[in-house]
């Protein structure tokens, strides 16, 4: 399934990944393997897969630890990606990884930092 979605985002195939997590909201937990993936087409899809295919429930919350992971990475747009998707889902579990985000040394990842925040209310 991970493979398949990845696939869909990377050929521009919106429609199909975003009704592919309609059918299976579980697949929102490839979220952060979306998200370290090379192809161009991949990682910006995930903003609207989280944003137009929104989960039923807490399906989200299994892409948190992925994504938070991502805060390390060493490519700074990677980073970036992750914190904002993290902004959208909104979930306090990611507050103290975002608020260390500040400390990085890349402006446009204190930025996403900032941003992710304040879609937080926080």
């Amino acid at each position: 399934m991970r493979d398949i979605l990845i696939d869909c985002r990377g050929k521009g195939l919106r429609d199909s990944s975003i009704a592919l997590c309609k059918q299976d909201s579980a697949v929102f937990r490839f979220i952060p393997d979306m998200r370290r993936a090379e192809h161009i087409r991949v990682r910006p899809g995930v903003t609207a897969l989280v944003e137009l295919a929104p989960p039923r429930g807490n399906e989200l919350r299994t892409a948190v630890l992925g994504l938070t992971a991502l805060l390390i990475h060493k490519n700074p747009t990677i980073r970036g990606d992750a914190i904002a998707v993290l902004g959208i889902i909104k979930d306090q579990m990611s507050l103290s990884a975002l608020k260390m985000s500040f400390r990085d040394d890349h402006p446009g990842v204190r930025g996403a930092a900032r941003d992710a925040l304040a879609e937080m209310g926080r």
